[in-house]
């Protein structure tokens, strides 16, 4: 194997060894996930192991196989006990290479491809890495699940679901980019695919409007703020991805994993910010006279119902650290 391909174990002994310890009376502690195990038969291959990836992967238990840019362990992205860590990254790696290190990590099993951009590259990123990943996973592959984003749903006022078309911005150009390579390459090949478009992931240590509250007291949010939020906790989102990998209904079809609360981006920041014993942001412009809520509502209950899926978090959970 080339020398950026490196398995390892994770050294707990058990699973709670893999958590940081709860502490009476907060929400900040990064594992509120709740942790009943999904189907832990089949196993699952999960690449990318970063905030969705090892929540997925805690999920799955010790069956699970997580692939990262490298095999250091994260504490802040814990991975259940005996689950198997491999060093590779796709995107740099020889495609020979790569296909070789997955003909053995994808046999007879789902694949699902939680990947995030590394620091420094563009957007661009998602459908080369979409078409290596496609391209090196050996023909038995039972299933690939490909994570994009809601950005790939047309920009609309109003209602958005799985059959609605139109113009999308450049960061969704480039996510239907990544997702028709997944669709192309895999049904060339006879390897059954989904596609899962994401909503804004949020939950424990990646609070609603966390990124802003960053920024310091004195920061303006751009905009009036009076836009429908399409978001979808961690544990939702988590358990989403792991019934589309394994519904057979699913095959063939791109589903959008938003929960039903579109309370606007405004409204949600000051509930989340007064949650957290701080004030509530400022925006750059008032609120519309007609307080209509601007954007698109991304309509997630097609796959909700398909899915037999009903939300941990149908309504925004505030309060989060």
């Amino acid at each position: 194997m080339p020398t950026w391909y490196s398995p390892t174990r994770c050294r707990a002994s058990t699973a709670s060894d893999c958590r940081p310890a709860r502490r009476r009376g907060t929400v900040s502690s990064f594992l509120r996930l709740p942790t009943t195990k999904v189907r832990d038969d089949a196993g699952v291959l999960v690449v990318g192991g970063g905030y969705l990836g090892s929540a997925i992967a805690r999920l799955v238990g010790p069956s699970v196989t997580v692939v990262r840019r490298d095999a250091t362990p994260r504490p802040t992205r814990p991975l259940p006990a005996g689950a198997r860590l491999v060093g590779l990254d796709l995107s740099t790696g020889e495609p020979e290479d790569v296909r070789r290190a997955f003909a053995h990590l994808a046999a007879e099993r789902p694949v699902v491809a939680t990947l995030a951009r590394p620091q420094g590259s563009d957007a661009r990123f998602y459908p080369i890495a979409a078409r290596r990943l496609a391209e090196a996973l050996p023909d038995h592959t039972t299933r690939l699940v490909w994570i994009s984003s809601t950005s790939a749903c047309p920009d609309v006022d109003g209602p958005v679901d799985e059959h609605t078309t139109g113009p999308v911005g450049p960061r969704g150009r480039m996510q239907r980019a990544a997702e028709e390579a997944v669709r192309t390459i895999c049904s060339h090949r006879g390897i059954p695919w989904v596609i899962v478009r994401l909503g804004g992931l949020y939950g424990p240590s990646r609070p609603i409007g966390g990124w802003w509250t960053r920024r310091g007291p004195g920061a303006v949010v751009p905009g009036h703020g009076w836009i429908a939020t399409n978001l979808v906790h961690l544990a939702d989102a988590a358990r989403i991805v792991l019934a589309a990998a394994r519904e057979p209904r699913a095959e063939g079809r791109t589903l959008l994993a938003v929960a039903p609360d579109h309370t606007p981006r405004r409204l949600a920041y000051a509930r989340a910010a007064c949650a957290r014993g701080e004030p509530p942001p400022r925006f750059e412009a008032p609120i519309p006279t007609d307080r209509r809520v601007r954007g698109k509502r991304v309509d997630g209950s097609h796959t909700a119902t398909l899915l037999k899926y009903r939300f941990l978090h149908p309504v925004h959970a505030y309060g989060l650290r």
